[in-house]
């Protein structure tokens, strides 16, 4: 009934995104479903994580602050929910652009002490690891062998902080519209696809 209310799928990246931001705009609640299973292909190649995680990006980015930037205003979505797309357009545009800024600035001036911001940062995203591995653990009945696990904590910072920058790459893109017509999309599909 919900999908039926918002008229489907729109042809786009984060065609997820899209879909949980127009039930929104419907006036549906969308609630965490702890039972549901969700099977995927997981990328076993940078090359192939790094194309998945571009798209992903750019189709939250085009998603939230293009097509549906009207959910940023409480008068639409509530106070809470506008907060939370402010919180996401801080975090994936402005802090991702001011990043690399950061980093050169600090390698440039202080590379000392970007070594100590990194060594922190890096051991405060283990633990951070480690205990989201652990709460994932304790809630998910279906990981029967959480010590499997730990050893992701250990590769997440190089992960997280690999990923900031192909974030990065996305939003230049998206900014600049480079190579806007994604492959992933079918030429089928990108034809009757809306443009943001």
């Amino acid at each position: 009934q919900a999908l039926l209310d918002i008229r489907g799928w729109d042809q786009e990246l984060a065609e997820d995104t899209d879909i949980s931001l127009r039930l929104k705009k419907a006036g549906w609640n969308i609630v965490f479903a702890p039972e549901a299973v969700a099977i995927t292909d997981v990328p076993d190649k940078l090359g192939v994580l790094t194309r998945q995680r571009t798209r992903w990006d750019r189709g939250g980015l085009r998603n939230y602050f293009k097509k549906h930037w009207r959910l940023m205003r409480p008068s639409v979505a509530g106070w809470s929910f506008a907060s939370e797309m402010w919180a996401e357009f801080f975090y994936a545009v402005i802090a991702t652009l001011a990043y690399p800024v950061y980093f050169v600035w600090m390698a440039w001036t202080a590379p000392m002490a970007l070594a100590v911001v990194l060594t922190v940062a890096s051991a405060a995203n283990v633990l951070l690891a480690l205990l989201s591995l652990w709460v994932i653990a304790r809630a998910c009945p279906r990981i029967h062998d959480p010590g499997r696990l730990w050893v992701a904590a250990l590769v997440m910072p190089f992960y997280k902080g690999y990923l900031r920058w192909v974030r990065f790459r996305a939003l230049v893109m998206e900014l600049f519209r480079y190579r806007y017509e994604d492959s992933f999309l079918p030429h089928s599909a990108w034809t009757h696809a809306p443009r943001y």
